[in-house]
């Protein structure tokens, strides 16, 4: 009986109180700048655009250290160059996505005017897979930053490298 309490208690993870700070910095620093500007939008997707090239190397290096015979161009082609045109389509587009939209109001509204605000949301969990580590964790965060949200990610413990690189990267 004793043996199936115990497994019945959660465990907690060893970082689980450095979880908990890191989505407390989180929250705070979405609270004081809960809707980013233009500006600082296109700022954070030119920080992460540099960070991707700088470390490109080091991704191929990585995925090879946790799958063992990745080539250099297949992570080039499915990670780095997804993730350089993700960026590409939010910076050109992101002045266009921001604008609220006006929508169709109804006969039995009239006068009115309807229109949609986009607003981030705060914080995004992204739980990353083990088998694209880089592309499947930098390609929600593009969106992520664009919408103005803040991020946090959780990689996979599958593809060690990878996320000890990524942590390093941001």
């Amino acid at each position: 009986m004793l043996a199936a309490e115990q497994q019945a208690k959660p465990v907690k993870p060893e970082n689980t109180v450095s979880l908990d700070f890191l989505l407390q910095r989180q929250r705070e620093a979405f609270m004081a700048e809960p809707s980013p500007s233009l500006e600082v939008r296109l700022n954070r997707l030119d920080r992460l655009h540099n960070a991707v090239l700088d470390y490109r190397d080091r991704f191929a290096e990585a995925t090879k250290a946790d799958f063992s015979a990745r080539p250099k161009a297949e992570t080039e082609l499915t990670e780095v160059g997804t993730l350089l045109e993700g960026i590409a389509y939010y910076r050109k587009r992101l002045k266009k996505l921001m604008k609220p939209q006006k929508r169709h109001a109804s006969i039995l509204l009239m006068p009115a005017k309807v229109e949609v605000h986009y607003q981030p949301v705060g914080i995004v969990g992204i739980v990353v897979p083990w088998n694209f580590p880089f592309f499947l964790a930098l390609s929600p965060l593009i969106g992520a930053l664009a919408a103005g949200n803040r991020a946090m990610l959780k990689t996979s413990e599958f593809a060690p490298a990878s996320g000890e690189l990524l942590q390093e990267m941001i």
